[in-house]
């Protein structure tokens, strides 16, 4: 039997839907179903890391433009996974590590070319 609330398939049998709980059809008894335990069709995927510590500490410390779009990119990792969109939770993760690492790479850098340029000149 289909659902009319989620529109997924549930027992020929069912009074309420496993899914989403609205009722599939009238009860004759007028005595409310007992809740069938939910079962999830297969395991729940593992939450993507967000990497949120990684781009704060970016932002801060490194490159302040791209850091603040690694923020945005981790910020939508938990709200993804929670809707249910597990492919955009991924695809978010991973923006949001690549834009960390970017951010401290270009913040490093020229924090290394100083310190280079500051030896260089006090050995001369």
């Amino acid at each position: 039997m289909i659902c009319p609330g989620c529109g997924r398939h549930n027992d020929s049998t069912a009074m309420q839907c496993m899914y989403c709980g609205k009722p599939l059809r009238q009860n004759p008894y007028g005595v409310s179903p007992v809740k069938e335990s939910r079962l999830p069709s297969a395991p729940p995927s593992p939450r993507p890391p967000n990497h949120l510590v990684k781009a704060i500490l970016a932002t801060l410390f490194c490159c302040l433009p791209l850091g603040i779009v690694a923020i945005v990119y981790a910020a939508q990792v938990n709200a993804k996974y929670e809707s249910g969109n597990y492919q955009g939770a991924l695809e978010s993760s991973r923006q949001a590590d690549t834009w960390g690492n970017i951010s401290i790479i270009l913040g490093l850098v020229p924090m290394a070319l100083y310190a280079i340029a500051i030896l260089a000149g006090g050995a001369i």
